[in-house]
């Protein structure tokens, strides 16, 4: 399987990236708004990957490239996670 979306989510989630308006829980300015610095600091000096903690945090929540429900089983294989 694949961990590319769609080019249809690529677009909705460009397009909510873009409004001004965006709600404060799905604007990136804020995602690290309440991580503690030392996990900030682990982040910046490579001892955790946040792309690594996305993927596996998709997987937990069983969701496919898409952002659907697709089963744990599925999620992990598509994100690569064990």
């Amino acid at each position: 399987m694949t961990s590319q979306m769609t080019e249809a989510t690529r677009k909705r989630l460009e397009q909510m990236l873009a409004d001004p308006e965006i709600h404060d829980a799905l604007n990136p300015s804020f995602i690290f708004q309440q991580t503690m610095p030392d996990l900030l600091l682990a982040i910046v000096n490579g001892l955790i990957d946040p792309v690594a903690a996305a993927r596996a945090e998709l997987a937990n929540r069983g969701l496919n490239q898409d952002g659907v429900w697709c089963g744990f089983d599925t999620a992990r294989e598509i994100w690569g996670v064990k």
